[in-house]
C-alpha cells in the first residue's frame, strides 16, 4: 500500500515540512560575522563582538546581559 501524503505537509529541499507553522532558520557563524538564512534564502546579517551585537534586518543594538535577560535599543 502506498502512503499518500496531505498536499500541505511536504518536505521542501531544506528538510523540514511546509505549511504547517513551522519556521525554518539557519545561521553561519564566520568569526564575529553571523549571517543569517531562511527558507527563501539569505535573510539578514549581524555582528557579534562580546556581549554587544547589531543586526543589519532590525538595525538595532543589543547588549547581553547576565542570566537571560538582554537590552536592546529603541527604534527611533
Amino acid at each position: 500500500m502506498i502512503a499518500r501524503h496531505h498536499p500541505v505537509w511536504r518536505l521542501t529541499d531544506w528538510g523540514i515540512m511546509a505549511g504547517v507553522g513551522i519556521i525554518f532558520r539557519r545561521t553561519w557563524k564566520l568569526g564575529p560575522l553571523r549571517l543569517n538564512f531562511t527558507q527563501g534564502g539569505f535573510s539578514s546579517w549581524s555582528l557579534k563582538i562580546g556581549r554587544w551585537s547589531w543586526n543589519s534586518r532590525a538595525r538595532a543594538h543589543r547588549v547581553d546581559l547576565p542570566g537571560p535577560f538582554s537590552w536592546k535599543q529603541d527604534k527611533r
